[in-house]
């Protein structure tokens, strides 16, 4: 009687725990199955939507994936406008210290552009709208600025801009919001030095990236970014500014000319670990005090 007491106190412990214990949760997952690039019938697709005026459509790419896919290109010659792309998930917020929230996805270069005055060919990461929601594509194919704002130019974030063609350099910023362009501009800070790292993309092939915001101490946060599985691997803090709620992801061509495809975005935040362990180590008391 008393050994299925024991056993019954356990399983009681557990389950009082277990809403304390989350796993991952995916709050955006969007493989454009349904051929669009609107908020489909799955919760955890979102809209894109689309700035400066880039080309946008939907469709497969065989060299990517057999199945549907997002590009952004443009036939543009112009050399002064970058394009962007964007779409929004529910708010998640990095409280606790091992909170963190990582994006991944497939991508490929449709084309890498000439050099720009960035000489980063693609850019992506995870922003926070400030209340100011994309709700239709932009309609103008001027930068916005202060004087001249769009619904981006308030968004604060961290992102990686990926070098492309042969002068590229990869580095991790920081977007400020401060009413400049959306990615680019003068409230982006370096969170890797500006000349970046290499090796960049020289290529049209497909690719994988992880991107990845912990809260790592109540005033500092550590951002990871990793291409490929490791052909570039860089880690930086969250500089002095720490940006912690997030529900938008963010892409540009960070080059001018360049286009590119992307598919299987998925968004995960998963919470602080130090629950799992306070359940895995009352587990193991009772069962030591059992024996």
């Amino acid at each position: 009687m008393m050994k299925m007491t024991k056993i019954m106190y356990i399983g009681a412990a557990m389950l009082l725990l277990l809403p304390l214990v989350a796993g991952a949760a995916t709050v955006l997952n969007d493989t454009f199955t349904d051929g669009d690039r609107t908020d489909g019938t799955d919760a955890q697709d979102t809209a894109w939507f689309s700035v400066c005026v880039p080309i946008v459509l939907v469709g497969t790419d065989t060299t990517l994936t057999n199945g549907n896919t997002l590009s952004l290109t443009t036939a543009s010659t112009s050399t002064s406008i970058f394009r962007r792309l964007v779409g929004e998930f529910t708010t998640q917020s990095l409280t606790n210290v091992g909170d963190k929230i990582t994006l991944s996805l497939d991508f490929r270069m449709a084309s890498l552009g000439t050099t720009g005055n960035t000489n980063r060919g693609f850019k992506v990461g995870l922003f926070n709208t400030n209340g100011s929601s994309m709700t239709a594509d932009g309609t103008s194919s001027a930068e916005p600025t202060s004087s001249t704002p769009n619904a981006t130019s308030n968004d604060t974030g961290y992102f990686v801009g990926i070098g492309t063609g042969t002068t590229g350099t990869t580095a991790l910023m920081r977007e400020d919001g401060i009413g400049a362009t959306f990615m680019a501009g003068t409230d982006i800070a370096y969170l890797t030095s500006s000349t970046g790292t290499s090796p960049q993309i020289q290529d049209l092939l497909a690719h994988s990236l992880t991107f990845t915001i912990t809260k790592d101490s109540e005033t500092t946060l550590q951002i990871d970014f990793n291409l490929d599985g490791g052909d570039i691997d860089l880690t930086s803090t969250g500089g002095s500014t720490l940006i912690t709620s997030f529900n938008e992801v963010g892409f540009s061509t960070g080059s001018y000319q360049t286009g590119f495809v992307i598919d299987n975005v998925n968004v995960e935040f998963i919470p602080e670990p130090a629950t799992i362990a306070l359940l895995s180590l009352g587990f193991f008391a009772l069962r030591r005090r059992k024996n």
